[in-house]
């Protein structure tokens, strides 16, 4: 049997199509960003925290006699407190309300983001004492959202940077309420005052996640207890979507240009000394094992707060503006 050599052309076209399909395999088919849910988890590593200095418990809250409490309160997320286990590790939950119109490459677009469940537990008891410093007890705080007050709809600015991903910018109202329960008797104090943090947070996002990195999915109908009072919320309408936070393609490069694996979103500098915010929220995307971060660096004073952080600034309902 005779073997026809290969022309030149058609070996060079060859490799060409060869080329083009290897291309198109490191590349998705860019698509709107549909409503849904976004779901993350709360490290215990002492980077999320509360300082009640500015606005301390008043005295009297725990009990008669009791002193005002201003100190700062480390957390870690209490995925239970949701009481749903399919979505474990998961203490947080922000939804998009509207489909962002980024499937043109570059892009951008505002959508309506709010908070559907949180739930920290404190990493220790916090001190309570009494009559100007005695009669120390121990409570542990949890925090959840408030069963009195509606959450408030921030904003989110998805931005297409290239095929396959890009960056956003957030900006959420977060009104929590304060369980507070004593270690010696189960006895429980509630804060639930309106007290209004602002999340301001930015990052980047793939659309689908690779499935090796076990992305935590959650689909439309979602239940969970976002306020922590033992009962069930309404059913979350949507589920996740085409819209993954804390993943960048490596690299995302100019539009039309091929797309690598997915990394970690980068970590900038972290300044946190001198934050002027009262709480901070270190954020990790939802994952089996083990949670990548999100880069959540937010401007202050011309530096960036550290990967995975979202900073809240405290404001009461009488400082709106």
């Amino acid at each position: 049997m005779k073997c026809k050599r290969m022309s030149h052309q058609r070996i060079a076209a060859l490799v060409g199509s060869i080329a083009a399909w290897v291309c198109s395999a490191h590349r998705s088919v860019a698509n709107d960003i549909a409503p849904g849910i976004d779901l993350w988890v709360t490290p215990g590593d002492g980077t999320s925290s509360y300082d009640f200095a500015s606005q301390p418990i008043p005295a009297g809250f725990f009990g008669l006699g009791s002193d005002a409490f201003a100190g700062r309160v480390s957390f870690v997320g209490d995925p239970d407190g949701l009481g749903n286990a399919s979505i474990r590790p998961t203490d947080t939950i922000v939804e998009r309300l509207a489909t962002a119109l980024v499937s043109a490459c570059p892009s951008e677009d505002t959508v309506s983001i709010e908070i559907r469940a949180l739930s920290l537990v404190s990493l220790g008891p916090i001190t309570v004492t009494y009559g100007g410093g005695g009669t120390p007890e121990l409570w542990d705080l949890h925090v959840c959202l408030s069963s009195t007050f509606a959450q408030a709809e921030g904003s989110m600015t998805i931005r297409r940077d290239c095929d396959d991903g890009g960056t956003y910018d957030s900006i959420l109202p977060v009104t929590p309420k304060f369980i507070f329960t004593r270690r010696n008797d189960s006895a429980i104090r509630t804060l639930d005052d309106e007290t209004t943090f602002t999340l301001l947070g930015n990052g980047c996002w793939v659309e689908m996640a690779e499935a090796n990195l076990n992305v935590i999915t959650a689909p439309p109908g979602l239940v969970v207890d976002g306020d922590c009072n033992g009962s069930s919320d309404s059913p979350i309408a949507v589920g996740t979507t085409n819209f993954t936070p804390g993943l960048v393609p490596a690299p995302c490069g100019a539009c039309g240009s091929a797309s690598g694996p997915q990394v970690e979103c980068p970590s900038p500098e972290n300044p946190a000394a001198g934050s002027p915010f009262d709480l901070h929220h270190k954020v990790k995307a939802a994952r089996l094992r083990p949670a990548l971060p999100a880069w959540a660096g937010i401007t202050l004073a011309s530096s960036l707060v550290a990967a995975g952080i979202f900073v809240f600034g405290n404001r009461r309902k009488d400082q709106a503006t």
